[in-house]
């Protein structure tokens, strides 16, 4: 490095992205009840409506079920036009 040169960096700091399921698409707020409706479902734990339910992994979860909903829809690949189903739990075997 030459004499009197400043190191720097042109990196991002942050990236952020945000995943929409279709454009201009109404539905959307819908889909994410009835999937954290269904988790809840599956769980065993009372819906009580999108921003009051939480505890969907135990006592300690203070987060709304929404957004772990968000996070599953946003692991899960969907094929274009298919149709949500429901949730369940995955079999894994043992290894």
């Amino acid at each position: 490095m030459p004499a009197g040169a400043i190191p720097v960096s042109f990196g991002a700091h942050y990236v952020q992205c945000q995943r929409r399921y279709a454009d201009q698409w109404q539905g959307e707020p819908i889909l994410i009840n009835q999937v954290a409706a269904d988790m809840c479902k599956l769980q065993g734990v009372m819906w009580n409506g999108p921003n009051v339910t939480t505890g969907l992994f135990g006592a300690g979860d203070t987060e709304q079920v929404t957004q772990h909903a968000w996070r599953l829809l946003n692991a899960t690949a969907f094929a274009p036009g298919e149709v949500y189903n429901g949730v369940c739990f995955e079999k894994r075997g043992r290894r």
